[in-house]
């Protein structure tokens, strides 16, 4: 019955990659660290994100989820570094009982351009190994 406790420290680990997105997406929104110390729920995170489909996730990545998040900056916030980058695309790696990668990718107008070239050679170099 341990498996299936909300405290169960496979399960916290398996759930933790979605607090990440969570925080990031509200983060390049332009909401502060103190968005979820005032207990505000108006941000609707989960339109964001992009799902591999099952199959391919565990043919590209040999992951059980894989996810990628695209992001418009807003000009001088958190992720925007000093104003030199417009997006943000994140990756999202996941298997069960094993952790999450997390990668960030910041481009400017220019870069945006020459990202599907980019990602599929991103695609190609991160795996899970078993």
């Amino acid at each position: 019955m341990r498996r299936y406790s909300p405290d169960d420290p496979l399960r916290v680990l398996d759930m933790q990659h979605m607090w990440q997105i969570r925080s990031a997406v509200i983060r390049a929104s332009g909401y502060g660290c103190d968005y979820f110390l005032q207990g505000k729920n108006f941000v609707d995170w989960r339109r964001y994100l992009e799902y591999y489909p099952k199959k391919q996730a565990r043919r590209v990545f040999n992951a059980d989820t894989a996810i990628r998040v695209s992001l418009n900056l807003l000009p001088g916030e958190v992720y925007g570094y000093r104003g030199r980058y417009d997006y943000l695309d994140m990756l999202v790696l996941q298997k069960m009982r094993r952790g999450y990668l997390q990668l960030f990718v910041f481009t400017t107008e220019k870069g945006r351009n020459r990202l599907p070239y980019y990602w599929c050679r991103i695609e190609t170099v991160f795996r899970y190994d078993d």
